[in-house]
Formats: C-alpha cells, structure tokens, sequence
C-alpha cells in the first residue's frame, strides 16, 4: 500500500520551548511506558519512561498552536502531550502508532514527535519501510500519517526508537485522533515508577 514519508520540521520548537518541556515533565515524573497490549503492557520492546502533560499547560498551549497550524488539525483531536524519557540502552522496537481494525475513536490518524534535545549518543528513530533513519536535533519534529482516509495502517508509518548509547534523551509526542479526543479523567498509572534525575 503507497503512502507518504515522514515530514522533517527542522526547528519546529524552540530551545527554550524544549527546555521547559524538559522542565515540566521532571516536575511531574515518570512512569514506565506501557505497550498497547493489555494483557501484558510492561514490556522488554519498549523501555523508555513516560509521563503526561495537559494541552493546557501554559508550556504546551503554544506547542498545540504549532502543531495546529502546521497539520490543518484540531486540538480537539489531540490527545495530551506525551514526554518520554530514554537513559542508556532503553528503546522501543518497531512498532505502528495505531493498529489495524482499531474503533474509531481509538485510531490515531498522524503522529507528531518532537525531539527536546541531541546532547546525548544513539536514540535515533528509524522507520525500515520507508528508509529513512532520523538523527534526533533539538527542536527537530517529525509527522507522519498512520492511517490512510479509509482507516487502513500505513506501512511507512513503522517505526522505532533506537537504543540510548550513551546519556538522556527526551522528545515529545502528540498523538491526532480520528475522532474528537474524550480524556480519561487520570492517566493509568505504570507498573514502574522512575524517580527524576
């Protein structure tokens, strides 16, 4: 199935804009990231760090802005901002962003994941079918389209996060609905909780 690859937004975010990120998330914490397999959501192929902030966040609003204008998308689509955290040797296998025969209202329709920093070895994000390795920058984004407009699974849209050499990394994600986004009144906690560094 044909699709399009990965759009590189070279400085989509600020320094600064990525160091308050940075900031909020280590103020909030974070949790082990789970995989989309509830029997079994802790997983050896993902083993990075996650927390959660609010589209509202005074640091997030100018982000969804952002991510608005340059997508033709709604915030009302968005689910919250996802900051993930790698230290050395974690990473997340391939993998697709939303599956195939996923409800409506679960599909996640394009992904925007934003590098917050570069002064740190590996970590790249590698998409295999479409061949194309991206080398994380500060401010960096990449969009990506996960579904075509029938709801079927893009295949360019497989993707990892490629094992930390050596120190920290952080990115963030939004995540576009198909459907307008309903909030869980709490995130689910993760089986693992990572204290800040």
């Amino acid at each position: 199935m044909p699709c399009s690859r990965p759009i590189l937004l070279d400085g989509f975010l600020s320094p600064a804009q990525c160091g308050s990120i940075i900031e909020a998330a280590e103020s909030q914490g974070f949790a082990r990231s789970p995989v989309m397999d509830p029997t079994a959501p802790i997983s050896q192929g993902r083993t990075s760090f996650q927390t959660f902030l609010s589209l509202d966040h005074p640091d997030v609003l100018p982000i969804v802005a952002l991510v608005e204008e340059r997508t033709g998308t709604s915030r009302t689509h968005y689910e919250d901002l996802q900051v993930v955290r790698y230290t050395t040797d974690q990473k997340y296998d391939t993998h697709f962003d939303t599956a195939e025969n996923t409800p409506e209202t679960e599909i996640r329709t394009d992904t925007v994941l934003m590098y917050l920093n570069d002064n740190f070895k590996g970590g790249a994000t590698s998409f295999p079918t479409a061949r194309i390795t991206v080398s994380p920058q500060t401010g960096l984004a990449v969009w990506w389209k996960n579904v075509d407009d029938n709801g079927h699974v893009l295949p360019c849209g497989f993707h990892a996060g490629e094992p930390v050499s050596d120190g920290l990394k952080y990115a963030c994600t939004i995540w576009i609905r198909k459907v307008p986004f309903i909030r869980p009144t709490a995130h689910a906690p993760a089986a693992t909780v990572d204290p800040a560094i």
